[in-house]
């Protein structure tokens, strides 16, 4: 199995100290690629399957196999990575069936400059005043509906105050408490 290293997040040297330089210094914009590892399993050697060694460099040529540039290919996928393993590791040969770790990375990501960050922070806080501006008409709509609603609530209970001795009536999908001077729906039973 090949062996690759993979400087995670490489930093860009910056010769200034203090919170914001650490800030800057953390954020992934200011590094060059970004790997992020997805999922990573355990295996033995021989128990990769094609598609595995494919993913590990494996080319097919000519309807063989190959990890390598010369002439050397063979015919299975399995036979092509026996070969690959012994060249990278003669202490651990692949006839010995070692374990392994198979590691799934993401592929790079692309930073957003910190213009186009700025940008669409500038976009989002306009369509969050746009919201809040909506909000704030609908609040203020609202209000206005519920002042109606309490003087025609309050009509309707001195109405009905005049023509019953009950503490409660109901009215046309509607229970009049004349205690709370209030004018509910009834709420019916599904």
């Amino acid at each position: 199995m090949p062996t690759h290293r993979v400087k995670l997040a490489w930093r860009e040297r910056t010769d200034t100290f203090g919170p914001a330089s650490l800030i800057r210094r953390s954020r992934p914009e200011h590094t060059r690629f970004s790997v992020y590892l997805g999922e990573t399993s355990l295996k033995r050697v021989q128990a990769l399957t094609e598609m595995e060694t494919v993913s590990l460099g494996l080319r097919r040529v000519a309807g063989r196999y190959t990890f390598r540039d010369t002439d050397t290919c063979f015919a299975s996928a399995q036979l092509a990575l026996a070969d690959h393993w012994d060249s990278l590791h003669p202490l651990l040969p692949w006839h010995e069936n070692p374990w392994c770790w198979l590691v799934q990375l993401d592929p790079p990501t692309t930073h957003v400059g910190e213009a186009e960050t700025l940008r669409q922070a500038e976009d989002l806080t306009r369509q969050l005043r746009e919201e809040d501006a909506s909000i704030t008409a609908l609040q203020t709509e609202l209000k206005a509906r519920n002042a109606v609603r309490r003087g025609l609530e309050s009509r309707l209970v001195r109405l009905l105050l005049t023509r019953s001795n009950e503490e409660q009536l109901t009215v046309d999908g509607y229970r009049v408490n004349f205690r709370c001077e209030q004018a509910r729906p009834v709420k019916v039973p599904a």
